[in-house]
């Protein structure tokens, strides 16, 4: 990586690698977990189920975020703020891709905005 040359060509090869995942995330024909906003996914609808969604169908891009998340890249391990900022780099990109907004404000309308405020 002390290469110039050598640096270029493989930031160039990663941003390719996690374009190419995120736009497997946000395929119609095989959407993510945040495409998906009927009642009955939203009621379903689970952070750390989003984080081993990506650790299967978006490794680098999931690598990235926790590894932005925390000093030590730890495997098996999942964050809320992680699956919150990867959902909002996705709607950014994708507006479809907002389930976890969607649960987000049921939350925030409903009496469990005041658990979890409390906790």
């Amino acid at each position: 990586m002390n290469c110039p040359t050598v640096r270029i060509h493989v930031v160039s090869s990663v941003i390719k690698a996690v374009s190419k995942e995120v736009s497997g995330l946000c395929s119609k024909s095989r959407p993510s977990l945040l495409g998906k906003t009927s009642k009955e996914d939203l009621q379903n609808f689970d952070l750390q189920k989003l984080c081993e969604e990506w650790q299967e169908r978006a490794p680098i891009f999931y690598a990235f975020l926790l590894n932005t998340a925390s000093r030590t890249n730890r495997k098996g391990t999942w964050f809320g703020s992680v699956a919150l900022a990867g959902s909002i780099l996705l709607n950014q990109r994708n507006r479809e891709m907002n389930a976890t907004a969607a649960a987000m404000g049921i939350l925030l309308k409903s009496e469990a905005a005041e658990v979890i405020l409390i906790l």
